[in-house]
Order: structure tokens, then C-alpha cells, then sequence
């Protein structure tokens, strides 16, 4: 538990400035007319859970290639 706490702390300061950032990026990056490119991957349509989800799987796959634990 008191781990747990140790590591909130740093994750939420961090996770607010990536928010803003993203946030940012899409506003510059998105197509003219304001209107976002559906991303559809398994059901997901947004752009947060695919990086959530891909990003658990390539940890998974990388822990098992380089055997770390």
C-alpha cells in the first residue's frame, strides 16, 4: 500500500500535462472542417484506448522476448 502511494503521486502529475498535450495535438492535427478521422479498432473508437491497449500488449510481448520479470 504504501508503494501505491509513492506512485500515484508522480502518475497523476505526469498524466495531466500528456492530457493537455494530446489534447493539443489532435486540435492541430485534425482534418479541415473540424470533423475527427473514426479509428475503429475491435470496437474501440477512441484514440486513448487503442494506445492503452496496444501499449499492454507490446509490454506483454517484450517482457516474454527479453525475459524480464
Amino acid at each position: 500500500m504504501k508503494s501505491i502511494k509513492q506512485q500515484f503521486k508522480p502518475m497523476m502529475i505526469s498524466f495531466i500535462p500528456i492530457i493537455i498535450i494530446f489534447g493539443w495535438i489532435r486540435g492541430v492535427y485534425s482534418p479541415p472542417g473540424g470533423e475527427p478521422i473514426p479509428l475503429s479498432f475491435f470496437g474501440l473508437h477512441s484514440w486513448i484506448l487503442i494506445y492503452i491497449v496496444s501499449s499492454i500488449i507490446y509490454s506483454l510481448i517484450l517482457r516474454k522476448i527479453l525475459r524480464v520479470h
